[in-house]
């Protein structure tokens, strides 16, 4: 799929607790019109999450997000097979040339797989393994998007290769560096660092960030071969334990990842290295963001994880016309 990038993910969190109050939907019918209008306006990924991992915030138990995730699971499953089913029979109407979402086309050419229809179309935000097993019944495949990269769960990384799905691995600061502990299961220890929340006890790391970025995915591409995961994105996790200064010397060295030959993913959208910088709010933070994301995409973005699809859509669409 890589000659199909770059491509947006929609950001939908099944949650009344995270730092973008649009971003929020909490029924089910709702999550459903939300994600048909992501793929209508030309979003590739449709990224779900019900626990928040906003600054501040303490995780829910892994039952609650099991929970909020499966009656959302169920219904979008049932409404997004309808909707790929008649994409399919558009597209076999048309030429492929007339229909801008290639990715969209791969995936309902292979719509008579319901158990490989979502492997590329949704993903879902979780450093839980219990709640990728639960996902997995519903679903069929999908794409895991785990903000510890496996370190919340030591059974993350077996459970994604035995499954044989896709993971994006997020550079989580706090949780490589500092983490007393973490939710794993129903066992509860102390979470706070797999949030985007630094504790008082983090010290931000004296190391150059990119070079200590770089070195975490190098050991983790190892983890990753070692537990038989086939694809893997990488997240350099924008916002998550690091300063102003470091998420954006992060984001000036993003091509240095290119050496990892997999997609890198861009999670900037209206997060606090915009909105602290301009001394404003997430809520009037859309330009700030769309700026931002066109120069990840001249830095080597594949794809950019965002609350607004239209815009990051219209973005990759003048990046294409300027030259990659």
């Amino acid at each position: 799929m890589k000659e199909k990038f770059p491509i947006v993910m929609g950001i939908i969190n099944i949650n009344s607790d995270s730092f973008y109050a649009k971003s929020r939907e909490t029924e089910p019918e709702l999550v459903c019109k939300k994600g048909l209008s992501f793929l209508r306006d030309g979003a590739s990924i449709i990224d779900l999450g019900a626990c928040s991992t906003r600054p501040g915030s303490i995780p829910i138990s892994c039952e609650e997000e099991t929970t909020l995730l499966k009656e959302s699971l169920n219904l979008l499953k049932n409404t997004l097979l309808e909707y790929l089913r008649s994409r399919s029979i558009e597209i076999g109407s048309k030429i492929e040339d007339e229909i801008e979402n290639a990715t969209m086309n791969e995936i309902v050419r292979d719509i008579g797989n319901e158990r490989t229809a979502f492997r590329n179309l949704i993903s879902i935000d979780t450093f839980r393994s219990e709640v990728v097993e639960m996902a997995y019944e519903i679903l069929g495949e999908f794409t895991v998007n785990d903000i510890s990269a496996g370190e919340a769960d030591s059974k993350m990384l077996a459970t994604v290769a035995r499954l044989n799905l896709p993971y994006i691995a997020m550079y989580n600061t706090p949780v490589a560096d500092a983490c007393e502990g973490i939710y794993n299961g129903n066992t509860k220890i102390n979470c706070k660092g797999i949030t985007g929340y630094t504790p008082k006890s983090y010290k931000e790391p004296k190391d150059d960030i990119v070079e200590k970025t770089f070195n975490f995915f190098k050991e983790f591409e190892i983890k990753a071969k070692r537990a038989g995961i086939k694809e893997w994105i990488l997240d350099p996790g924008f916002g998550f334990g690091k300063t102003l200064e470091q998420n954006y010397l992060l984001l000036k060295e993003l091509e240095r990842f290119r050496d990892f030959r997999v997609p890198i993913l861009v999670g900037i959208s209206r997060k606090s290295m915009i909105y602290k910088l301009l001394n404003t709010t997430p809520e009037d933070s859309l330009n700030a963001t769309t700026a931002i994301n066109f120069y990840a995409l001249t830095k080597g973005a594949d794809i950019l994880r965002v609350h607004d699809i239209v815009p990051a859509v219209q973005c990759i669409k003048m990046f294409k016309k300027c030259g990659k």
